[in-house]
C-alpha cells in the first residue's frame, strides 16, 4: 500500500530539515540536486527563488534552462546547492511540493546519471553499451559473428549511394551536412574520428560546462560510447572502417555520462543548442525517461526542419524517450541476417530498423592501431548509421531545394519529419530495402 499523505509530509519535512542543516554548514556532498520547472505564466527568477526559500527555508538557484531562447523561456532549472541527493522517491515528492508552491505546469527531477549504477557492475572503459545485468540481450560473439565484419555498410547500400551521387554530379558522402551528436563526448585524436571534431566551435559540453566535449573515460556506465557512435556516422574513409557519411561535419555534444538517461535536462539543452547552431541532422544514441523540456526541444528542432533520430533502446520492453515521441525517427535493430537484433526494443513507435549487431565502430580504449575498431551492439549504432544516410539524402538533393519543394507540397513547419513515416509492414526490416540507392536519392518530399 502507498504511504498516507501525512507520512509523505513527515518524510518531506525530515528531508528539508536535513537540507537546511547541510546548507547552514555547507556540508552537502556529491551529486547535484536539480529540477526542471515548466511555468504556466512568466515569473521573475529571483521572485521564484524567494518564494521557495520563504516557504521551505532552503536555498535554491533558478536559471533559464535554455538561455537566450525566448521560445522555450517557460523552462527553468532549479538547483538545491550544498545538499546530499536523496532517494529517488523523495525527489518526486519534492517536485510535487515545488509544483504546488510555484503554480507550475510541471516540475521534474533530474534523477541522476548514476540511476542504475548501484544495481550493476561498471563495465570496463570502452566496452559496448551493455551493462552486466542485461547480459541476456547481447549476441554471443563466438556464435553470431557476421561473415563480413563490414556488413552494416555493405548491406545498407551506402557505397552504392555514394557512387550514384557522384555519377549524377551531386554532392556525395554527406558533404556540407551538419550532423550534431548529443552523447558522452569523444576521445580526441582517435584515428577513426574526423580530425579535431572536439574542437569545433559549434560543439558543447553540458556535463562539465564550458569545456570541450571530451569523454574522460572515467564516469558513467558507457565510457567511450560517443566515440563509437560518432565513427559510425563520419569516420574518414582512410581508416580501417568508414562512416556512412564520411564527408558530413560531425559536431559532438557531451550531455550525458550514461546513455540510459535519467538526467534529461542536459539532453534537452543539447538539442536546443544544436538547433541554435544550425544543425541539419540530430542523432541521439541514448534514451530514458520522458521529459516536458526534452519534448519541447524536440518539437523546436522539427519546426526548424531538423531531421531528428534516436535509438529505440536496448534490453527493456518499451521504446524509450526521446525515440518514443512522434516527432522523432525511432530506430530499432537487426543483424546481418535481416533478423531482429535480440536486444532491440520494439513496438509501434519504431519507424524502421538498421544494423545493430557487431557493427564496426571506433573503440575508445584504443585510439590507434589494429585494435582501434571493433564490433559494437545496440540500437545506438542503427541510429548513427541512419543519421549518416539522412546526411547522404540531404547532400544529394540540397537541403534548401528540399525545403522549397516540401513547402510547396506540405505547407507546414517541420516537413522533413513526414519523409520517414512508413507503413507498419515495413518496420523491422533493413533500411536498404526501404532506401535503396535509387529510391534514397529520388524520394519525393
Amino acid at each position: 500500500m502507498g504511504k498516507a499523505a501525512a507520512d509523505i509530509a513527515d518524510d518531506l519535512e525530515t528531508l528539508l530539515v536535513a537540507w537546511r542543516l547541510e546548507q547552514s554548514g555547507r556540508g552537502g556532498v556529491g551529486l547535484p540536486v536539480r529540477f526542471v520547472v515548466e511555468m504556466i505564466q512568466a515569473i521573475d527568477d529571483e521572485a521564484m527563488a524567494r518564494a521557495v526559500e520563504q516557504a521551505l527555508s532552503i536555498q535554491v538557484d533558478i536559471v533559464p534552462l535554455f538561455p537566450n531562447t525566448s521560445d522555450l523561456g517557460r523552462f527553468r532549472r532549479l538547483s538545491v546547492p550544498y545538499v546530499t541527493r536523496p532517494d529517488r522517491a523523495d525527489l518526486f515528492e519534492v517536485a510535487t511540493r515545488l509544483r504546488d508552491l510555484l503554480g507550475a505546469e510541471t516540475v521534474e527531477p533530474d534523477l541522476g546519471a548514476d540511476y542504475f549504477e548501484g544495481d550493476c557492475q561498471r563495465p570496463d572503459p570502452g566496452a559496448p553499451e551493455s551493462a552486466d545485468f542485461t547480459f541476456w540481450c547481447w549476441a554471443d560473439p563466438e556464435k553470431n559473428r557476421p561473415t563480413d565484419q563490414n556488413w552494416a555498410i555493405a548491406k545498407s547500400g551506402v557505397k552504392e549511394a555514394w557512387e550514384f551521387a557522384l555519377s549524377k554530379g551531386r554532392a556525395a558522402k554527406g558533404k556540407g551536412v551538419l550532423v550534431f551528436q548529443p552523447d558522452t563526448g569523444v576521445v580526441p585524436r582517435h584515428v577513426e574520428l574526423p580530425p579535431d571534431a572536439d574542437a569545433d566551435p559549434r560543439s558543447a559540453n553540458f556535463v562539465e560546462m564550458g569545456e570541450r566535449p571530451i569523454d574522460p573515460m572515467k564516469a558513467g556506465l558507457n565510457p567511450g560510447h560517443g566515440t563509437g557512435t560518432a565513427s559510425v556516422v563520419a569516420s574518414p574513409e582512410s581508416g580501417i572502417m568508414t562512416g556512412s557519411a564520411p564527408l558530413a561535419t560531425l559536431v559532438p555534444i557531451r550531455c550525458v555520462e550514461s546513455v540510459s538517461v535519467f538526467d534529461q535536462s542536459p539532453v534537452a539543452q543539447a538539442i536546443n543548442h544544436a538547433v541554435e547552431k544550425g544543425a541539419h541532422v540530430i542523432t541521439m544514441s541514448l534514451g530514458g525517461m520522458l521529459s516536458s523540456a526534452l519534448h519541447a526541444a524536440v518539437r523546436k528542432a522539427v519546426r526548424s526542419n531538423v531531421i531528428v533520430l534516436a535509438a529505440a533502446g536496448n534490453c527493456v520492453s518499451e521504446v524509450v524517450w526521446p525515440a518514443r515521441y512522434a516527432e522523432v525517427i525511432a530506430l530499432g535493430g537487426i543483424n546481418e541476417a535481416f533478423k531482429p537484433w535480440r536486444g532491440s526494443c520494439s513496438g509501434p513507435a519504431v519507424a524502421f530498423s538498421g544494423p545493430a549487431e557487431f557493427v564496426l565502430r571506433a573503440d575508445a580504449k584504443h585510439p590507434n592501431g589494429e585494435l582501434a575498431v571493433s564490433g559494437g551492439q545496440g540500437t545506438s549504432f542503427a541510429t548513427a548509421l541512419t543519421a549518416g544516410i539522412a546526411a547522404l539524402w540531404l547532400a544529394f538533393h540540397g537541403r534548401d531545394a528540399l525545403l522549397r519543394s516540401c513547402r510547396k507540397a506540405v505547407p507546414c513547419n517541420g516537413c522533413f519529419v513526414t519523409l520517414w513515416l512508413l507503413p507498419l509492414e515495413y518496420r523491422m526490416i533493413l533500411i536498404v530495402r526501404i532506401l535503396a540507392p535509387a529510391s534514397l536519392m529520388r524520394l519525393p518530399c
